[in-house]
């Protein structure tokens, strides 16, 4: 290096790279002029409020996207819920359906036999419908299935399966006699 030059890195300082980014480093054969100082801190100063600045706004991406993130869950879970609530009150439906085409058949069963018992129609078994005829197909509880989809459903075969034992001796002393 010239003398030229050593004058010149005593006056403007080179520029390292120290623990808290670029850093002066001076000469100590001749102290800096203040205004260098103060220019030199300034820029310093712009570069760690742009740091600063591109952290905070790695920090708003990342909070905006794990509640995103969140919020997506929550919305995911309560579609579940829904779903399987959905699900249960068409199940219920179902069962509803099934007792009431079940009930349908029973009132028709129980008209077609108390007709063949006032008759006194002999193409059907008579003994067996007379004795069946003092019994009556068991009560069909009223249900909804708004309140509690599962409990209904399960109400509503647990009647069914009533309803169809009382059916099955009927519709078999029926079954002989001519369809009407």
């Amino acid at each position: 290096m010239t003398d030229d030059s050593l004058e010149s890195v005593a006056a403007h300082g080179i520029r390292v790279r120290g623990p808290m980014g670029l850093v002066p480093r001076w000469s100590y054969a001749e102290p800096p002029e203040f205004g260098r100082l103060i220019a030199d801190g300034a820029e310093d100063g712009r570069r760690w409020a742009a740091r600063r600045a591109v952290a905070a706004a790695l920090s708003a991406v990342l909070l905006l996207s794990a509640a995103a993130g969140g919020g997506c869950m929550v919305l995911s879970a309560r579609a579940r819920t829904l779903e399987s609530e959905r699900a249960a009150v068409e199940e219920c439906s179902d069962a509803l359906r099934r007792l009431s085409a079940l009930e349908s058949r029973a009132m028709k069963a129980r008209r077609r036999m108390d007709g063949a018992v006032s008759r006194l129609d002999q193409s059907y078994d008579l003994d067996t419908l007379v004795s069946l005829s003092g019994t009556t197909p068991p009560p069909v509880p009223t249900l909804s299935c708004s309140a509690d989809p599962a409990k209904a459903a399960a109400k509503a075969d647990r009647a069914a399966k009533g309803l169809s034992d009382w059916l099955k001796p009927v519709e078999a002393a029926l079954k002989n006699g001519p369809e009407t």
